[in-house]
Formats: C-alpha cells, structure tokens, sequence
C-alpha cells in the first residue's frame, strides 16, 4: 500500500499518530486539493511519488517506473513530460537526476538525493525541480517525497510449502 503518500497528506508522524487538525477532525475533508490527482500502482510495479516542500505542500511529479514519461503539476496545470536524459545514481528503477521536455518544449530538470530505507521503497530526503518561469527566470521547486513499489499480491494457497521432514 501506500502509506507514505497518505502520512505526507494527513501529516502522520513516524510513530503513526495523526498531528495535522484537519486529519483528527474529520479526515481529509480540509486538506487542500491542489496537485496532482491520487496515482495508484499495479502489483510489481514502482512510481515517484515528490511533493513541493513549500508553506503549502502539493503533489507536484509523478512518474512510473520505466514508463519514460511523468505528471508534473505546475502553474495549476497538470503537465505531461517526456524524459530526454539521465544522470546521477540508479535509485530503483529512476535515476537521481533526470531531465523531460513539456509537448511545447519547455525543459524541466529533477534531481534529488535518496533518503531511507522504506519498506517497499526509499525516501527523497531532499531535491528541486528546476524550470524557467513565465517571465524566463529559472526556477528551483524544493521537493522531497518517495519511491514506492507496490509489492506483488501472492494467493495464500500459491505459497511454497517447506519439505516434509523425512522420516
């Protein structure tokens, strides 16, 4: 499951308590609705899941592994990117720096550094997402966020059994 992505909307703490207001009174219903729409993943498959570290956090870039393309939410929009290169380290299935290019051109470069372990994946301690503005400044969007994948599903009678001890 995705846990992570649900702590860094609800605010979880890394001992599982709820500390945002709006989680322990009523749920969800008073967290902003701004950035990408919720990304679910099929067993055996991982995404990149990174948020704007900013006053208000928002789901800003999604990519499944070894899709090749990405979300990125900028200016209100969701934008589709296509990857055009790499560099840095393997982190998973993504590399810890990559660039895409927006249907009209625009470049936008990502690059983060791993953080923890996770079951099921890794932190993003810390990154940005850098891209020229409307006015042609460059821009660095601070990120941090995770690496999930979603663990294959195995049928409880499908299990391998140990072998009998002989006897």
């Amino acid at each position: 499951s995705l846990l992570f992505g649900g702590c860094m909307l609800t605010g979880c703490t890394a001992s599982g308590g709820v500390t945002s207001e709006a989680a322990r009174n009523g749920g969800l219903a008073d967290v902003p609705r701004t950035g990408l729409p919720a990304q679910a993943l099929a067993p055996n498959e991982c995404g990149l899941f990174l948020w704007s570290k900013t006053n208000i956090s928002e789901f800003v870039f999604f990519a499944r592994g070894g899709e090749g393309t990405a979300l990125f939410y900028l200016d209100d929009m969701v934008t589709e990117l296509t990857a055009r290169s790499t560099g840095g380290e393997l982190f998973g299935q993504f590399f810890t720096e990559m660039n895409y290019q927006t249907k009209d051109g625009k470049n936008i470069a990502l690059s983060f550094l791993p953080g923890e372990t996770l079951t099921n994946g890794a932190r993003i301690s810390a990154g940005g997402i850098q891209y020229l503005n409307e006015d042609g400044w460059k821009t660095v969007l601070p990120i941090l966020g995770a690496r999930v994948c979603q663990p294959v599903i195995q049928e409880p009678g499908l299990r391998r059994q140990p072998p009998s001890p002989s006897g």
